[in-house]
């Protein structure tokens, strides 16, 4: 969000507040990175589970023995 340069002086001398700057773009390029982040988490968690509900099944013989009786 752009403030004039006159806005922003008549806040800094009359209020004594000093209005930040930002690049609104950045800020929502970050927020869709985040998103994109989110969601490739979810696949991965997803595609995690999916395996490790075979793994039972996929053990056999002394490995399965032992982790039963742990």
């Amino acid at each position: 969000m752009r403030i004039p340069l006159e806005v922003r002086r008549f806040l800094e001398v009359t209020l004594g507040l000093s209005w930040p700057e930002s690049d609104d773009r950045g800020l929502v390029g970050l927020w869709k990175a985040w998103e994109a982040a989110k969601d490739a988490a979810a696949v991965y968690e997803a595609a995690a589970r999916r395996a490790g509900g075979v793994v039972p099944q996929a053990l056999q013989g002394d490995t399965v023995s032992s982790s039963a009786s742990s």
